[in-house]
């Protein structure tokens, strides 16, 4: 299948967005890509949702992929939340009748728990894989102090250098090395939007959160540890949540070896909270 991307225009910036939507469609889905990733990564599981009879869109948020004017960077944390409530009232003028759910991996997670705690009446449900509620492994140690001077040079740019493992996906992770949509570092500005800023606002909002959920994490991830899912799990004061731990999976579920039964999981569980239920 091909994505077909369009392009949202916002006070002078740019999203680039794609929507597969079938005839039969029972509800939309809007997909949130991780940290230095972009929407594209997600066809495999775009085909699947379609041939279940839900409809996608996925957006490149800014910084990131088709929509990064300057790779890497952003001004405002909160610009990725307005992003994601342009992207639902695009999806509801378009498919006004259709419940709307968001699934949301790593940062898209933190940006879409943010968006769900902020607009529950706007979508009807969430997934969040390999969510970024907290610290990824290696920064925890390090002083805030020493991003905040950073911050004065927004626009500088750091290259990781140790790279963790993301995925047992030899095929993905040979393709994301050449992935000219995948960015290759990331500025000290968007670090501590959102390593400091993004993580501060979950904290302030997460006993606001009302919306049903679905946390999916590997218990082997390297990126960030899988209590990110189990502690928010504990901390949520809703009934309808669902946990599942992956035993042996890394960071990019949705891309695992495994992914096909965590695509049955995700289904199931839109299922069972979708339109009739």
């Amino acid at each position: 299948m091909s994505l077909n991307y369009q392009t949202l225009s916002l006070n002078n910036y740019n999203l680039f967005y794609y929507k597969n939507v079938p005839n039969d469609a029972k509800a939309i889905i809007l997909i949130i890509h991780g940290f230095r990733g972009h929407s594209g990564q997600y066809e495999e599981l775009v085909k699947y949702l379609n041939m279940n009879n839900y409809g996608v869109y996925g957006f490149d948020q800014r910084g990131h992929g088709r929509s990064a004017e300057l790779p890497g960077y952003v001004d405002n944390f909160e610009d990725f939340i307005v992003d994601i409530k342009h992207m639902i009232a695009l999806m509801k003028a378009n498919e006004t009748s259709l419940p709307i759910f968001t699934v949301g991996h790593s940062m898209g997670g933190l940006t879409s728990f943010i968006y769900g705690a902020l607009y529950p009446e706007t979508i009807n449900g969430q997934v969040f894989s390999a969510a970024a509620l907290t610290l990824p492994f290696g920064v925890r140690f390090i002083p805030k102090i020493f991003f905040r001077l950073l911050k004065k040079f927004p626009k500088f740019k750091i290259y990781p250098v140790i790279k963790r493992k993301s995925s047992r996906n030899k095929e993905f992770s040979k393709h994301l090395k050449n992935d000219p949509y995948a960015i290759k570092y990331a500025t000290t500005g968007l670090l501590y939007e959102f390593l400091f800023k993004g993580i501060g606002m979950m904290k302030n909002y997460k006993d606001k959160y009302k919306v049903p959920c679905l946390l999916i994490h590997g218990n082997k991830d390297k990126i960030i540890p899988f209590q990110s899912s189990t502690n928010i799990y504990g901390a949520l004061s809703i009934d309808n949540k669902t946990l599942i731990i992956y035993d042996g999976l890394y960071h990019e579920l949705l891309q695992e070896p495994e992914r096909r039964k965590i695509f049955r999981d995700l289904t199931k569980w839109l299922d069972d909270n979708g339109p009739n239920q």
